[in-house]
């Protein structure tokens, strides 16, 4: 799977956004996280080095794809 053909990025109004699609609820989560990253840095040259898991707790998917990503950003402000 590559990520590019479930990430689609859109302007508005001075923000940026992604909207995924994915073919299933784990692909969608880590798209989703993937998306949010190419927002904020390039992805050309990017290697990974480490593995960190994130744990999250919700009512609904909504909720856990909000604090996923939540918690997602504040690792890469973090490090």
């Amino acid at each position: 799977m590559t990520t590019e053909e479930f990430i689609r990025e859109f302007e508005h109004t001075g923000d940026a956004g992604i909207e995924v699609e994915a073919p299933s609820r784990a692909d969608l989560f880590a798209c989703a996280a993937i998306g949010v990253a190419r927002i904020m840095v390039a992805p050309d040259g990017i290697v990974p080095r480490e593995t960190h898991t994130i744990t999250v707790f919700g009512d609904d998917d909504e909720d856990l794809m909000h604090d996923a990503l939540s918690d997602a950003l504040n690792l890469f402000l973090c490090d």
